[in-house]
């Protein structure tokens, strides 16, 4: 019991700098929604996909990997159950899902939690009509609006876009998808 006691101690110690500092980031993030930083903060692979990576590592199926990511912004927080079908998406006269090459990513670091984040601006068609408020996005393999399966899903603080605040923008490096192993 001493050592479970110790061990809770040590675990109050060290979560006691981030409890303390929480106050901070919602300053953080409405600063950088001031200055038009849009700050993806992934939630996690979707349902599609652990499926896919668990029988495929099993050897059950045979999967092959999707050719290019395609980016869609969402209206309403997606979540792991989220499908390119499903999701509330963001509509404006020219908005197109944008697609984004291997090249597009950076190379994922061999830590855990292993990351990827976006190699170069991710830049959707401007607004010409109408606009929305972005709430989140998913990372689908179809680039078709209302099609496809989503990857990876993620919130995202409320951002508005309009015919003035265009083109959605996700700037180099912002988005970061990652795995942790266990």
């Amino acid at each position: 019991v001493a050592q479970w006691e110790r061990f809770g101690l040590i675990l109050q110690d060290v979560a006691r700098p981030a409890e303390e500092e929480r106050w901070k980031w919602p300053l953080i993030e409405q600063q950088l929604k001031t200055e038009g930083i849009p700050t993806a903060i992934t939630s996690g692979l979707s349902q599609y996909i652990m499926h896919q990576i668990m029988d495929a590592s099993v050897g059950k199926i045979a999967w092959s990997m999707p050719g290019l990511s395609v980016i869609a912004l969402a209206t309403a927080a997606p979540g792991v159950t989220t499908t390119g079908a499903t999701l509330t998406e963001l509509t404006y006269t020219t908005y197109a899902r944008a697609t984004v090459a291997g090249s597009g990513w950076n190379a994922a670091t061999t830590a855990s939690p292993s990351i990827t984040t976006n190699n170069g601006n991710i830049t959707f068609p401007a607004v010409t009509g109408g606009g929305g408020t972005i709430l989140g996005f998913i990372v689908t393999d179809n680039a078709t609006i209302g099609a496809g399966n989503s990857i990876w899903w993620g919130s995202l603080p409320s951002m508005t876009v309009n015919t003035v605040q265009t083109p959605p923008t996700i700037a180099d490096g912002i988005m970061s998808l990652s795995i942790a192993g266990t």
